[in-house]
This record gives structure tokens, C-alpha cells and sequence, in this order.
């Protein structure tokens, strides 16, 4: 469990925070010496409370992950989470100059699961998340991610990774929406000091 609490003097800009709290609770438990279970539950509480500002703030996390490694060369990962967050935050309404409140929900899930090859010298990884928000601004985010490295020698290796976000608005109430894909490609050469 850890604690952490924030304060400051002044705002930079209008959704910053001049007092934050967060509380986290984490553990873990090895089941045995290839079955592994762990969870966090965490909230953050965010305020300003100045003139002209008003924001209040609050979000939930909760997640459990689940990983499997029946052989020193093979593992599995699982995880799914949940969060939910509300904020609100005064404005002026720029047409007729009346104050307004500006009031999110946000309450979405997250799944992800992932695998990994350890066949030294060579070593492949793959990841697929998945996140979906269902509050004020829905959307889908789906990511996936391979990875594979070449230990050449002790001192120095190579990488190779491909990266994809796949992003969609579910509401297009707001306007024209935001849909995109991004492919992301790498080539490293890893040095090991």
C-alpha cells in the first residue's frame, strides 16, 4: 500500500491540480514457482478550488493480472481492468458569458494478454490490449505489439519491433470524431554495459 499526497501554490493551467491524493493497494501472490496472481486497486482524488477554476476530480482503477510459465523458455500473461473516473470544472459559456459546469464520466474495461519466447539467444514477445470507454467520450483502443531480440554477445544485441494502435469513436455527437491507424517499426542495437 503506498500513499502519496501533492499540493502546490498555483495553477498552470485550468485543469491542473492544486491538491491530489492518491491511494494504492497492490499484492501478489506466487502460487507456485511458475504461476503468478497479482492486483491493484488504486484512486486518485485532484482539486482546485480557486476562483474561476472549480475542478474536482476523482478516478478508480482496479486490475488483476494472471501469468503462466510452464517452461523457463515459455510464458503467458493475462490482465483485465477496470476504471472510472468523474471531474467537473467551471467555464464561461463564450456566446452569452453565463457560468456552466462541464461534467465527464468516464467507465471503461481494459483486457490485455501477451506471450513470451525465451529461446536464448533469441527472444520473441507479443501483446494485445484492448481498452474501451464507455463514458462521456466513448472510444476503442486496441493495441498490439511483437518484439523480437538477437543477443549477438554479451555486450551487445539487436531488437526488432513493430508497434499498432487502432483507434475509434463510438459517438460522433461531438463533431467529426477521431478513427486511426499507426503502425510503428524499429530497428535497435542494444548495448549492454
Amino acid at each position: 500500500m503506498d500513499y502519496t499526497g501533492q499540493s502546490a501554490d498555483n495553477a498552470v493551467t485550468r485543469t491542473d491540480f492544486l491538491e491530489r491524493d492518491r491511494l494504492r493497494l497492490r499484492g501478489a501472490y506466487e502460487a507456485a514457482k511458475w504461476l503468478r496472481i497479482s492486483a491493484t486497486a488504486e484512486q486518485v482524488d485532484t482539486s482546485n478550488e480557486d476562483t474561476g477554476y472549480g475542478y474536482d476530480g476523482t478516478m478508480k482503477t482496479y486490475a488483476g493480472d494472471l501469468e503462466v510459465a510452464p517452461w523457463e523458455w515459455l510464458r503467458f500473461r493475462v490482465g483485465a481492468g477496470r476504471f472510472e473516473g468523474d471531474s467537473s470544472i467551471a467555464y464561461r459559456h463564450p456566446e452569452t458569458w453565463v457560468n456552466g459546469m462541464s461534467v465527464t464520466n468516464e467507465k471503461g474495461d481494459t483486457l490485455e494478454g501477451g506471450l513470451t519466447f525465451n529461446l536464448k539467444p533469441v527472444t520473441i514477445e507479443a501483446l494485445l490490449r484492448r481498452f474501451e470507454n464507455e463514458g462521456s467520450f466513448p472510444y476503442e483502443l486496441e493495441r498490439a505489439r511483437v518484439r523480437a531480440g538477437l543477443e549477438i554477445t554479451k555486450l551487445f544485441g539487436i531488437a526488432a519491433e513493430w508497434d499498432l494502435d487502432d483507434y475509434t469513436e463510438k459517438n460522433r455527437s461531438y463533431g467529426t470524431g477521431a478513427d486511426y491507424t499507426a503502425n510503428r517499426y524499429g530497428l535497435y542495437l542494444r548495448i549492454h554495459p
